[in-house]
């Protein structure tokens, strides 16, 4: 084999392994609707890559609160935290894996990831 050659396919093998890092942070559904399983027709989807986590307090919008969380994937390294206020004020719920009715629903929400190196 020639060195080029050789050069070519190791600078190949590099790159498709580089591609292959997955940069997504997390990814969870909403509703409206109380408890499982989500219809698609009353379901909100919202996913981080990383490097968007941040501090600030997020809302649904249109001044909804959800009463149902869904936690598709999340990094272990991070979290997602939820609030009944649309000011992030009251105390919060870290939320795992799976699906979540936290008592009071849902105003609004933070990602931060405080354990990633």
């Amino acid at each position: 084999m020639h060195f080029s050659t050789l050069l070519t396919a190791i600078s190949a093998l590099t790159f498709a392994s580089a591609a292959a890092v997955d940069t997504r942070l997390g990814a969870f559904d909403v509703s409206v609707i109380r408890g499982r399983p989500l219809s698609l027709n009353n379901t909100q989807t919202y996913e981080f890559a990383l490097g968007q986590d941040n501090n600030s307090c997020l809302t649904f919008g249109n001044s909804t609160n959800m009463n149902t969380v869904d936690v598709k994937f999340w990094n272990p390294q991070c979290l997602l935290t939820l609030f009944e206020e649309r000011n992030c004020s009251d105390l919060s719920v870290v939320t795992g894996p799976n699906c979540w009715t936290p008592d009071g629903g849902i105003a609004a929400f933070k990602v931060t990831c405080p354990y990633r190196n």
